[in-house]
């Protein structure tokens, strides 16, 4: 990992919330007014000696029409964090930020291609990047956009689940693929969700086993791992994923170079048996939380590879964020002793 000229204790990066709000046409780099004080914006940075940051590339502000792209906007803070030795690492699709056009969202069979090419074309764009996410949590994106049914296309089931995690993944392989090929220097920083699962109970193991296995599952099958013998393997069968679907991603198999962890304070769940809904639901307070430290050493040990903290936070008064913001500093010293330049 690349570190700023002032060296603290681990890298620190910056970064910007860039997601879009549904469909009615605005996104949060509006809100906080970053589309109009990015300069501003990029210079406190600069000034706080953080020269490494995530940056977000608006699809859904850049491809208003399919194949169409309009950079004016994203080439002035591109421009000028080349200028300024910044070094960002590029985040095409953060959360449901894609184009209206885009029937279906991540359900659309044609998102894998689609994506591919706007991807290329921003790579072509901007060659001198070397870092990219290219796809911002897509456990806890696709859950919300499937399993639960919170967000669009508002499909709530393990089938809808299997079938977007699928194409999510998919998506993740070839977008990866063709920006190696762009570049054969380029660095994939995988940011995902971080998060355990315990039982409190032994009537919902069952479900706390199957909670452990699924938060592994974005990664695995990028990673070309889910085979006949992954723990995961009759699940998306179960729930109509094909054998050659699931072989696919062992022939076309990504790499994670960084894996990004998003703690927060719900990211540890504990589970007990609710007799009246028949199914294990959530237990708070958890009791014996690991930490992001404790819980982020499980995802070190199974991928072998560097790992950041990627997001955090905690809603209430400023001492109580503060506080927060130094328990989490403690938290990366403890998982920087643990495994080392890792």
């Amino acid at each position: 990992m690349k570190t700023t000229h002032v060296r603290p204790a681990f890298p620190h990066f910056g970064a910007f919330e860039s997601t879009k709000l549904g469909d009615n046409g605005t996104d949060i780099l509006s809100t906080t007014h970053h589309i109009q004080r990015w300069q501003y914006d990029l210079g406190l940075l600069r000034s706080a000696s953080i020269l490494n940051l995530r940056y977000s590339v608006p699809w859904h502000r850049i491809e208003l029409k399919p194949g169409v792209y309009d950079f004016n906007w994203l080439d002035g803070p591109m421009w000028y964090m080349r200028d300024n030795r910044m070094s960002p690492v590029l985040d095409p699709l953060h959360h449901i930020s894609f184009p209206d056009w885009l029937k279906g969202g991540f359900s659309n069979t044609e998102f894998p291609r689609l994506y591919e090419r706007f991807v290329g074309a921003v790579a072509e764009r901007y060659p001198w990047v070397d870092a990219y996410t290219i796809f911002n949590e897509p456990l806890p994106t696709t859950l919300f956009c499937s399993y639960t049914g919170w967000w669009y296309p508002f499909q709530a089931s393990d089938h809808h689940f299997v079938a977007m995690a699928l194409n999510v993944a998919r998506a993740i392989c070839r977008v990866s693929d063709r920006l190696q090929k762009l570049n054969r220097q380029v660095r994939f920083f995988h940011m995902d969700t971080c998060e355990i699962h315990r039982a409190t109970d032994s009537l919902s193991e069952e479900w706390v086993e199957f909670a452990n296995v699924r938060r592994f599952l974005m990664h695995d099958l990028v990673l070309g791992l889910v085979d006949r013998h992954h723990p995961a393997y009759e699940y998306l069968k179960t729930h109509a994923a094909s054998d050659e679907e699931i072989q696919w991603f062992s022939d076309h198999r990504s790499r994670i170079d960084v894996l990004g962890l998003d703690y927060y304070i719900h990211s540890e769940i504990e589970w007990y048996w609710d007799r009246e809904l028949g199914r294990a639901n959530i237990s708070w307070p958890v009791r014996h939380p690991a930490g992001f430290a404790g819980t982020a050493a499980g995802y070190a040990e199974r991928f072998g590879v560097p790992v950041m903290l990627g997001e955090t936070n905690l809603r209430g008064t400023p001492h109580d964020r503060l506080t927060w913001l130094k328990f989490m500093e403690e938290e990366c010293e403890k998982i920087s002793a643990l495994i080392g330049d890792n």
